[in-house]
Order: C-alpha cells, then sequence, then structure tokens
C-alpha cells in the first residue's frame, strides 16, 4: 500500500524550500548583484503594480518620513 502524503506536511516541505530560495536569492543581492538599485527598484515596481501597491505605498512613505527625519537630525 503506497503512503499518502499529508497535504500539510508537503506545504511545509515546500514552504521550507522556498524559504532556501529567499535565503539565496538575499545572498546574491548582497554579494554578487551587479546592479542593486536596478534589481530593488525592479522588484519595488513589481509590488506597485500588483495587489500589494497599498502596502508597498505605505512601506515607501513610512521609510521616506522617517529616513528624512534621520538625514535632517544628521545636517544639526
Amino acid at each position: 500500500m503506497e503512503k499518502k502524503i499529508d497535504n500539510h506536511e508537503e506545504v511545509a516541505k515546500e514552504y521550507k524550500e522556498l524559504l532556501k530560495k529567499v535565503d539565496n536569492y538575499i545572498e546574491w543581492y548582497r554579494v554578487d548583484c551587479s546592479d542593486p538599485h536596478g534589481e530593488l527598484k525592479w522588484l519595488i515596481d513589481l509590488l506597485l503594480n500588483s495587489e500589494h501597491k497599498e502596502d508597498m505605498e505605505q512601506v515607501l512613505n513610512d521609510t521616506y518620513n522617517h529616513y528624512s527625519l534621520i538625514k535632517n537630525a544628521r545636517k544639526l
């Protein structure tokens, strides 16, 4: 009789593999990416043109506001 893999186990396995790929991508980005600005801009554009547009806009607004405060404080 063939052992049937529990769907939860399969999903967990796939998620674990995906996390490995995310870690690999981050390492590539930090170490070997020849155009980090272009790569990051491309990823942001993908999010801005997806169902996650509002979330990405919030991240950009929050970062802009927070970083502007830091930059201004450094000038003092």
